[in-house]
């Protein structure tokens, strides 16, 4: 009897989950690249729940978390909806993640910025307070660069 694609398709992804499980396992961190609608978030979910039932008691009394970085918020709302409550896990996009490294040094970024000229016209280092990241325009009149 031939399978469906779709049977062929999810054998396979069951198949990949597995080995993510397996490199998790070793302690290592993983990967994953593929196309839009492959169904790297329903993986994600997968190896979530996995690692919610098997490190979940473990990584909250050491106060530990997991980083989940994924390319786009729709991947972090769809992430975040089926997490446990009081979750170890954050899922977080590539960017979120970079600046959460990084915003420890926003007052070197803000001097930085000032030395470098990168500070709009008619704005001067009294006009704000911190540098924050954010998806498009910049909020000069909330004192934010």
């Amino acid at each position: 009897m031939v399978s469906s694609k779709y049977e062929i398709a999810k054998k396979r992804a069951d198949e990949i989950d597995a080995e993510i499980i397996e490199t998790l396992k070793t302690g290592k961190n993983f990967r994953v690249e593929a196309g839009a609608g492959s169904g790297k978030t329903y993986s994600f979910n997968k190896v979530i729940e996995w690692v919610e039932d098997n490190y979940w008691e473990n990584l909250k009394m050491k106060k530990q978390s997991v980083a989940c970085i994924t390319y786009t918020n729709a991947g972090v709302n769809v992430i975040a909806s089926r997490l446990r409550t009081d979750n170890f896990i954050k899922p977080m996009t590539i960017h979120s993640s970079a600046w959460e490294l990084i915003g420890q040094f926003a007052q070197d970024l803000k001097r930085l910025v000032i030395e470098l000229g990168l500070v709009p016209e008619g704005v001067t280092e009294k006009d704000f307070d911190k540098i924050q990241y954010t998806v498009g325009a910049r909020y000069v009149e909330n004192k934010i660069i």
